[in-house]
C-alpha cells in the first residue's frame, strides 16, 4: 500500500457518504459550478483529514492489526513491520500530523473561496474544531 492509495481509501471510508449528501442537496437546489466545485473539494479534503486524524489516535492497534494507516506507511519507509517499536513512532506521528494540517488547510482554503455567509462560517468553525 502506498500513500496515494491510502489517501484514496481514506476518502472512500467517509467521503463518499458526505459527497452523496452534498449531491442530493445539489439536486434540490440549483447551484453554480464554482460553488459546487468548492463544496465538493471541501468534502473531499475534509473527509481525508478526518480519517488521518482518526488514524493518528489508534497507532499501536493499527500496527498490531496490520492496518496500513499513514503512520504505518511512513514507518515502513524506514523500518520493518516486524520490528515495531512504539518509541520510534513519534517521528511518524509528526509526519502524519503535518499531512493532516495540509488537508485541513486545503479544506479551509476551499471554504474561503465561497461567498461570505453564516453557513460558510459554521463550516470553517466546524473544520477547526473537529480537525
Amino acid at each position: 500500500v502506498d500513500i496515494k492509495k491510502y489517501i484514496q481509501k481514506s476518502f472512500q471510508k467517509t467521503g463518499n457518504i458526505f459527497l452523496m449528501a452534498l449531491e442530493a442537496l445539489f439536486c434540490l437546489k440549483e447551484v453554480d459550478e464554482t460553488l459546487k466545485n468548492n463544496l465538493t473539494q471541501f468534502i473531499i479534503n475534509y473527509s481525508i483529514a478526518f480519517q488521518i486524524k482518526n488514524d493518528i489516535k489508534d497507532v499501536e492497534s493499527d500496527f498490531k492489526n496490520g492496518n496500513y494507516t499513514l503512520i504505518v506507511l511512513y514507518y515502513l519507509r524506514e523500518n520493518n513491520l516486524n520490528d515495531f517499536n512504539i518509541e520510534k513512532i513519534e517521528k511518524y506521528r509528526t509526519l502524519a500530523q503535518l499531512k493532516l494540517e495540509e488537508y485541513k488547510n486545503r479544506t479551509i482554503d476551499y471554504l474561503n473561496k465561497i461567498d461570505n455567509s453564516i453557513y460558510k462560517d459554521i463550516l470553517i468553525n466546524l473544520t477547526k474544531i473537529t480537525l
